[in-house]
């Protein structure tokens, strides 16, 4: 109950109640509304409100627009250490995997990406952009763009369900050998807020990529935009040679419940500011 005595401010005597509801719910279970719980505790519209944002802070909810507030879904844990597609990384971690495309065609490289994918300036390549889902909500906004003759292999492809890489490796003989990543920070803007189904100005995590064919053959330029509250990054480290004993694969605890481990071989991975990659 919410004491109006207590030394304890209201909003984290709300926060206390809410967590101990959220142990005994699942993921997508819907909470009282600010409304409800207004009524419920005789607390004012703003107490509410700061209680709710502090629980969406930590990643516990989920507030959509106009629905009301969730209990969030356990978050996609990735490995670091392993080249994976998000179709791949989402059946790894018990999630179904499904996409909504926006856009596919043919554009002029821009200077950036041009040089990213060692082609003259203004090549023609290939930009496809589609919502990545997990369980049926929205996770990535993910932009792929290919050299032309790769692209050209995926125009005519179902891209609701197509996974790029294995589609490219087992039917093409395209490998996809590594990986440059750089991951930063970001806020949603209209557009991103729309597909991703949050609020404007709710923050992203970042992922630019860059992916080889071989260690001198770069194929494709990405740039994935995730919902923050939905995606997390691991990473082990090693220290000398005893590092080398940590096992990889065991599990980890992932927002109180058990997840997946993530490894890095330190030298397997480098780092390098790739610029967004726009046509």
């Amino acid at each position: 109950m919410i004491d109006k005595l207590s030394r304890v401010p209201l909003h984290l005597q709300l926060e206390r109640l809410l967590r101990e509801q959220i142990v005994s719910m699942v993921p997508g279970e819907q909470l009282p509304t600010e409304k409800e719980l207004k009524d419920r505790y005789q607390l004012s519209s703003s107490t509410v409100r700061q209680a709710l944002q502090s629980l969406v802070n930590e990643g516990l909810v989920v507030r959509k627009i106009a629905k009301g507030t969730f209990v969030a879904p356990s978050p996609i844990r990735e490995e670091l250490s392993e080249l994976l597609g998000f179709s791949q990384l989402a059946q790894l971690m018990g999630f179904e995997p499904s996409s909504k495309p926006i856009e596919s065609g043919y554009v002029p490289a821009s200077d950036s990406v041009a040089r990213l994918l060692q082609l003259p300036p203004r090549s023609e390549v290939a930009r496809f952009v589609r919502v990545r889902y997990a369980n049926g909500e929205p996770v990535c906004l993910e932009t792929s763009i290919f050299r032309k003759h790769i692209g050209a292999l995926l125009m005519n492809e179902d891209l609701t369900t197509a996974a790029y890489y294995p589609l490219l490796e087992e039917q093409y003989g395209i490998k996809f050998v590594a990986a440059r990543e750089t991951i930063g920070a970001d806020i949603a803007g209209s557009r991103e807020a729309e597909l991703l189904g949050i609020p404007k100005r709710s923050p992203l995590l970042t992922v630019e990529r860059v992916t080889y064919s071989s260690e001198e053959t770069p194929i494709e330029v990405a740039s994935h935009l995730y919902h923050a509250e939905r995606y997390r990054y691991g990473v082990w480290r090693r220290r000398g040679a005893e590092g080398s004993l940590i096992r990889m694969d065991e599990p980890t605890l992932v927002g109180g419940k058990q997840g997946h481990s993530v490894g890095l071989q330190l030298q397997r991975i480098t780092s390098t500011q790739t610029g967004e990659p726009k046509a």
